[in-house]
């Protein structure tokens, strides 16, 4: 199920992710996966970034790049829990804004004099 968050491009967000299966009968269960989460920018600012901290292996911490608009990551793991590899995948969007600065002063350029 693909997920959406926001924030500016002075933030980051966080997101812990729990794997799910199904159980004999068909009903979703929490499920495990074999070692960390994975994730990527696939489309966007690629100055975005993913971290997955050593600590919590199922938690990405997503910072944003400098420009606004729509970040998009691919994050995968792999669902094998033995010697082989089956990937599961998700994606998260990212949407980034660029806060406007409110004015508190003035600034200003004294040209030199010039004739009337």
């Amino acid at each position: 199920m693909p997920l959406t968050g926001s924030c500016d491009n002075t933030q980051k967000i966080r997101v812990d992710y729990q794997p799910k299966g199904h159980d004999a009968d068909g009903n979703e269960v929490n499920a495990r996966v074999d070692g960390a989460l994975r994730a990527e920018v696939i489309a966007g600012d690629p100055a975005a970034q993913a971290i997955i901290l050593a600590d919590n292996p199922l938690q990405v911490q997503y910072l944003s790049g400098d420009v606004a608009g729509l970040v998009t990551f691919k994050v995968t793991a792999d669902a094998d829990l033995g010697e082989g590899f089956r990937e599961i995948s998700d994606t998260f969007d990212l949407v980034v804004s660029v806060p406007e600065p409110e004015a508190d002063t003035f600034a200003g350029f004294v040209h030199p004099p010039e004739p009337k």
